[in-house]
């Protein structure tokens, strides 16, 4: 079957119609959204590892300077009544969600915070804060 070009085919293509100014801003604001989305994994893993009182807890005890894991462990355990596997099991989330860094040494695990703990979470939220 042929088309007809003479009479409204499709032999010519009309130019995409422009966006208006605000329209355009609207799309390329909406796109950064969805570009944010995409890095919300890393977000997920933070938030979920603050999410309990033994990892916050474990992060105070790392203020003051590194830790072995059995001291940490031995901590939480005493603090929140858990045993000292379940313990050592917050200490890996932490580290899985980039809130510890863990150097080993033969058996010996120790644990220190990183120079920017949880930065995903930080920047998420301010991007968050509104100025007036």
């Amino acid at each position: 079957m042929e088309r007809n070009l003479e009479n409204g085919g499709d032999a010519t293509k009309q130019p995409a119609p422009t966006l208006p100014p605000a329209v355009a801003r609207a799309e390329r604001r909406d796109q950064q959204f969805l570009d944010w989305l995409e890095e919300d994994e890393e977000i997920d893993h933070v938030a979920r590892a603050l999410a309990d009182p033994a990892r916050r807890f474990a992060l105070e005890l790392l203020v003051v300077g590194g830790a072995a894991a059995g001291d940490i462990a031995a901590s939480i355990s005493d603090t929140f009544g858990v045993s000292t596997a379940r313990a050592s099991q917050h200490l890996q989330m932490l580290a899985r969600a980039g809130l510890v860094e863990v150097a080993v040494d033969g058996p010996w695990r120790w644990y220190a915070l990183p120079r920017a703990p949880g930065r995903p979470l930080i920047d998420w939220l301010r991007r968050l804060e509104r100025s007036y």
